[in-house]
């Protein structure tokens, strides 16, 4: 997990289920990073991260507030995604990341300029960018669908081909949602934390994507 104050990914073991015994988080080792990590993603043995710069820091890592990151287990960059063909900054926002299924694409959502977009991972090109409103928490399915969520509970989704984004929830302003989305893969669901200490599960129809 990224601890962004610290600076730090921290890993935690997760015990071995047993009859009758509750399974637990342990403390595991952790290293530090360059900046604040925010996202974070399984890529192939390595992580990937996304880190947010002091917008006073014009060094020779990075002349931009964010960056996206492959790193090693043990914190050795091996690679840093910046900039696209134009020089240009890639991102502007990178709070919220994952990969599709195949880790060929890294979504990212950028709550501050409003947007979503899919990465090429290998070739670092911008393969999908997306107007949305105040997008938060994203999570991607077995099939390459995309899922974000929106203010106040709402979930947009995302096509797998990126031809169709649509509404699927509108939000409720009267609920206290959390930023965090998740697909339970085992049934087809997304999972929303709110407040009251719940969580909301929504099963996935497949005739949504007929």
């Amino acid at each position: 997990m990224t601890m962004p104050k610290k600076k730090m990914i921290q890993r935690l073991k997760v015990t071995i289920p047993m009859p009758f015994v509750s399974r637990k988080l342990l403390e595991g080792s952790f290293f530090p990073t360059e900046a604040e990590c925010r996202g974070i993603a399984s890529y192939n043995g390595d992580l990937i991260v996304s880190l947010k710069y002091s917008t006073h820091a014009n060094t020779e890592i990075t002349d931009t507030a964010w960056q996206i990151q492959i790193v090693s287990t043990k914190g050795t960059v091996k690679r840093r995604i910046i900039h696209d063909q134009s020089g240009l900054a890639l991102v502007q926002d990178a709070r919220f990341i994952c990969l599709t299924a195949d880790k060929k694409e890294l979504v990212i959502s950028e709550g501050e300029d409003n947007r979503v977009k899919c990465l090429n991972i290998q070739t670092g090109e911008l393969t999908f960018n997306q107007h949305l409103e105040d997008p938060k928490g994203v999570v991607c399915d077995d099939e390459g669908n995309i899922y974000v969520l929106g203010k106040h509970g709402a979930i947009r989704w995302i096509l797998y081909d990126r031809s169709v984004v649509k509404s699927l929830l509108q939000g409720t302003p009267s609920v206290n949602f959390s930023d965090a989305i998740a697909y339970w893969k085992n049934s087809n669901a997304l999972a929303v934390p709110r407040n009251e200490n719940k969580i909301d599960f929504y099963r996935l129809q497949k005739s949504m994507f007929d």
